[in-house]
């Protein structure tokens, strides 16, 4: 069986549980453990870096050391740290990696919003990098949730 959601196709096993949550569905796989690159939470965060490297490309050359380097590094960071979460051996050592990963969207939001005030971003790309910033929030926090005893 396959299943769409939104942009994103994930193939559903046996032994698999689906749990909507923000819209969204989280898979949550009862034997062993899913694959960073399977779950939807990374392939968005991912999709959020590509974004952030294609705007922050349009931003003057003298924020190539502050600014547009921060927003990258922030952007980076969350599908980096979901991942090494996934590697870890303990769901306490992941919900770690997944924390971590959340305070990298809420830099990342702040950067947003100074990018839009100072004239980098227009509303409509603030509001699109937001919203999937909001979409990636809460799907990550329903991960911890599954994860915690």
């Amino acid at each position: 069986m396959r299943v769409v959601v939104g942009w994103i196709v994930v193939k559903i096993k046996k032994n698999q549980n689906f749990f909507p949550l923000g819209g969204c569905f989280f898979i949550y796989i009862e034997k062993g453990r899913m694959r960073h690159t399977e779950m939807i939470v990374w392939r968005s965060a991912m999709d959020l870096c590509t974004q952030v490297y294609l705007v922050t490309s349009k931003f003057p050359g003298i924020e190539n050391f502050g600014l547009t380097s921060q927003m990258r590094r922030s952007a980076v960071s969350v599908p980096s740290n979901i991942a090494e979460g996934a590697g870890r051996r303990t769901h306490a050592e992941y919900r770690y990696f997944l924390y971590v990963a959340s305070g990298s969207l809420s830099e990342l939001e702040t950067q947003i919003f100074i990018s839009h005030n100072v004239k980098y971003l227009n509303q409509g790309q603030r509001d699109d990098l937001i919203d999937q910033i909001n979409r990636i929030r809460s799907i990550l926090h329903g991960v911890i949730r599954r994860l915690t005893p």
